[in-house]
């Protein structure tokens, strides 16, 4: 078996034309695939860094508090009990963070005005987004005094206003009545893509005080785990939990929570419904993007192989043809038709993994560049669509194993039937070609 895969390595670099054109072609493919790969995982993990940072945990606690069918608001009544509760829900959970959320509001400043998503945060607690925001301009834990708000870069440049400046944001509460809460700028935060663009964040306090919301109520509770692909397993326990405790739990849906509000206030029941959704799940049509993009990946990918088969086929079956003498000496002196099959199928075979294992390689070259280079992402469409400021890419080992390996495979099995009709030729009539 191996002088035969030693025979099938040396004919690969014997045929150096043929070689190089298969080979080209293969490792052009692999390169496109772990691009692709590398920018949709790239995407995957701007969007969690973001989403875990701003606005929500591997697994979140939520829900919807109804005063009366048609009024809906984003609250967990009593959160310590809730939170007490699902601490043991699951031995994956190390951490747990609380948000108030209020409306998508305006805030103005002297010159301007623009509409965002308000957030409440407790700083002195919130470890996760203390460690991952990246100060420009103030301090973050001034965000512990009552009255003061935390601005993204692009937000403080479109409002015109620098840190010790006051903003105003005006909200609507439950009862309809519009209120005003004038705010100090304590920090200026460097932007993390499309969620910084929407989202500022004020004291919880604050935020209680704008709404008319009590204290020991918030908007929800982010859950941290262990190990994030797990979140659809620990969202279970979680719900699992919560119901044997008494509480009336939703139905899991993958929709961020301001649109399942539009529903909910469409719902003829009054109280308290909890809500647990995954990080995914309040990403909502951002993630099915991602996914979207992988499978163009893998289509795209599949159409070339398949052009890329096809000249496989050809150009073996050219092979075998002009082969015929080699194949009947081979014959004459005892290899079995199992054997000469083999050997087809280790070159084809050979080929394909050299060649795809070098266009992954370039490939991750490429990213490793790319991402040197700290290209920078100024506008904000397209930082919304890539949840970052700079373009970042991310090469997975598994898949770039796994799509050398799939393409290899393909390349291999488009070899079979060339190969098939290699080990029917007989030796007399390959001596009879010969001559």
């Amino acid at each position: 078996m191996g002088r035969i895969l030693l025979i099938a390595l040396r004919n690969v670099f014997t045929h150096t034309r043929r070689s190089l054109l298969l080979g080209g072609a293969i490792a052009f493919v692999t390169f496109l695939l772990v691009a692709l790969f590398a920018f949709s995982s790239g995407l995957q993990a701007n969007m969690l860094e973001s989403v875990t940072t701003l606005a929500s945990g591997h697994v979140n606690v939520g829900g919807f508090y109804k005063v009366s069918p048609a009024v809906a608001r984003p609250i967990v009544v009593d959160y310590a009990k809730v939170e007490s509760v699902v601490r043991g829900a699951s031995p994956q959970i190390h951490a747990i963070s609380r948000r108030a959320r209020g409306g998508f509001d305006r805030i103005t400043s002297p010159t301007t005005s623009l509409m965002n998503a308000i957030s409440g945060v407790d700083i002195a607690s919130d470890a996760k987004l203390k460690g991952r925001l990246e100060i420009l301009a103030g301090d973050l834990d001034a965000m512990a005094e009552p009255g003061t708000t935390l601005l993204f870069e692009r937000q403080a440049h479109e409002l015109g206003v620098t840190v010790g400046d006051v903003v105003t944001i005006t909200g609507l509460t439950s009862r309809g009545v519009r209120n005003r809460a004038d705010v100090r700028v304590a920090a200026i935060a460097k932007d993390m893509g499309g969620l910084s663009q929407i989202l500022t964040f004020i004291p919880e306090a604050t935020l209680n005080a704008l709404y008319q919301l009590r204290s020991e109520n918030t908007g929800v509770l982010m859950l941290f785990i262990d190990d994030r692909e797990q979140a659809d397993a620990v969202a279970a326990q979680v719900r699992t939990t919560l119901a044997a405790a008494g509480y009336e739990v939703m139905e899991p849906e993958a929709k961020p929570f301001w649109q399942k509000q539009q529903n909910v206030e469409r719902e003829d029941w009054t109280g308290q419904r909890l809500d647990v959704s995954t990080w995914r799940d309040e990403m909502g049509q951002i993630a099915e993007v991602v996914d979207a993009l992988d499978g163009f990946a893998i289509a795209f990918t599949m159409l070339l192989m398949l052009v890329i088969i096809i000249g496989i086929w050809n150009t073996l079956f050219m092979a075998v043809r002009e082969r015929t003498p080699e194949i009947g000496a081979l014959r004459a002196i005892g290899m079995s038709r199992m054997r000469v099959r083999f050997m087809f199928l280790a070159e084809a075979g050979l080929l394909a993994f050299l060649a795809a294992s070098s266009g992954a390689l370039l490939a991750t070259l490429v990213v490793a560049l790319l991402n040197s280079a700290g290209i920078a992402v100024d506008s904000p469409q397209l930082q919304m669509v890539l949840m970052s400021d700079k373009l970042f890419l991310h090469v997975d080992a598994v898949r770039v194993v796994i799509a050398v390996l799939v393409i290899s495979s393909f390349a291999g099995m488009a070899a079979l039937w060339p190969a098939h009709r290699a080990s029917r030729v007989q030796p007399g009539t390959a001596m009879s070609h010969a001559g």
